[in-house]
């Protein structure tokens, strides 16, 4: 099974992306804070992590770097409302995808069974 860490501070969004993902069989993990999130990150490891880019308690790329630093190899999709480019900011290692909001659920459960599939080909 699938394990994903999702963060994301908008309720709605958080609870929508949640339940879509367990319906396809994704054990999740849902925090709505870049404190919560790490500290998941350092009790269990995640398969991917799913994070918004800007959070009320901190910067989504820096919570995305300090769970690579816990927990890699996890796969980590960075979600933004603004466009978001490599080339903009530094991205952190690991970063398999950068999703811009708004998208649809289908597409993030495309990236994160794609990145699964092509990290344990590795």
């Amino acid at each position: 099974m699938v394990t994903a860490l999702l963060v994301e501070d908008d309720p709605a969004i958080l609870s929508l992306l949640g339940k879509y993902l367990a319906k396809r069989g994704v054990a999740v993990t849902a925090c709505d804070s870049a404190a919560s999130a790490i500290a998941e990150a350092g009790m269990r490891r995640f398969d991917a992590a799913v994070i918004d880019v800007t959070l009320p308690d901190g910067d989504g790329l820096e919570v995305a770097r300090r769970i690579h630093a816990i927990s890699a190899p996890a796969i980590l999709i960075v979600c933004s409302g603004y466009p978001v480019s490599e080339g903009d900011v530094g991205l952190p290692r690991g970063t398999f995808a950068i999703l811009q909001k708004p998208f649809l659920p289908s597409q993030l459960w495309m990236l994160i069974e794609s990145a699964v599939i092509s990290s344990s080909e590795v």
